[in-house]
């Protein structure tokens, strides 16, 4: 027993004397400056919006194929793009995504407005038009709107659908920066 209790007091000295080490190594009272950070951009302040477009990307300021894309990527989501879907509640034609064991089907509208007629139709807990008792989902729906975009998350998985969510409703795709005009 007494071999034992010697051991562990050598133990926590030796780590206690490697932390002191450590922290002295790290801690330099003396802070050399450094070059001032760099900052370069091509958008006037104040009207930065989030990340720029995929370069194949129109930079409409509205949902096209290509930024749904680019969000549902950047959130870590690895989109697989798959058939067109068409829904008789919906007055467009929409595009489905694989994302991991979840599905969205995303509607893409030529403004919020066409897009919020479509909306209102609907009963956003069930995800299908109000008094609509034949519509069901393969998984727990989610609805999900912004600007032009109307999607139908179905994942039973909170925490994907917390991330789609984030990723699609965190604001419109960046309008591309105009030409600044000719003097």
């Amino acid at each position: 027993m007494h071999a034992a209790g010697d051991r562990r007091r050598r133990t926590q000295r030796a780590a206690s004397a490697a932390l002191v080490g450590l922290l002295t190594a790290c801690g330099s009272s003396e802070k050399k400056p450094g070059p001032p950070p760099r900052v370069t951009t091509d958008v006037p302040a104040g009207t930065y919006t989030g990340p720029p477009p995929l370069p194949s990307c129109p930079g409409t300021g509205h949902w096209e194929p290509c930024t749904i894309f680019d969000r549902l990527e950047r959130a870590g989501l690895a989109p697989q793009r798959g058939d067109t879907v068409q829904l008789p509640f919906l007055r467009v034609a929409g595009q489905t995504w694989r994302l991991g064991a979840a599905t969205i089907h995303v509607f893409r509208y030529r403004d919020s407005t066409l897009r919020h007629a479509d909306f209102v139709m609907l009963d956003s807990t069930r995800v299908r038009p109000a008094g609509d008792t034949v519509t069901t989902w393969p998984g727990t729906p989610t609805l999900l709107v912004n600007d032009n975009l109307l999607a139908i998350l179905l994942s039973d998985n909170e925490e994907q659908v917390e991330r789609v969510s984030l990723a699609l409703t965190a604001g419109p795709p960046p309008k591309a920066p105009s030409a600044a005009p000719k003097k």
